[in-house]
């Protein structure tokens, strides 16, 4: 099955962007930034897949670095990875 796909930022082209304009993510990838749209900390997050905060905090740098997000422009880059989720896919609803 192919890779999930989501839009990418309204940016400069991102080096791992395709020329579509969207980036491949793995499905780990993908399941975490839904994860971070519904609200989760890494803390609840790394509970939640049982592994550690610190393979979370990984994780979570490369999709941050898929979408070519740095923090460096003031933005969070954890703020604009949700706001991305959001704008392709809406706003998913938190598990119980």
């Amino acid at each position: 099955m192919d890779s999930p796909t989501i839009a990418a930022p309204a940016r400069p082209a991102a080096p791992r962007a395709s020329a579509g304009g969207t980036v491949r993510l793995t499905r780990t990838q993908a399941e975490l930034l839904r994860m971070i749209a519904q609200g989760y900390s890494n803390n609840e997050i790394a509970r939640r897949r049982g592994v550690t905060v610190s393979a979370i905090e990984q994780l979570a740098t490369s999709v941050y670095k898929a979408f070519d997000l740095n923090g460096n422009d003031g933005i969070s880059a954890r703020v604009e990875a949700t706001r991305i989720f959001i704008m392709e896919y809406g706003i998913p609803p938190r598990d119980a």
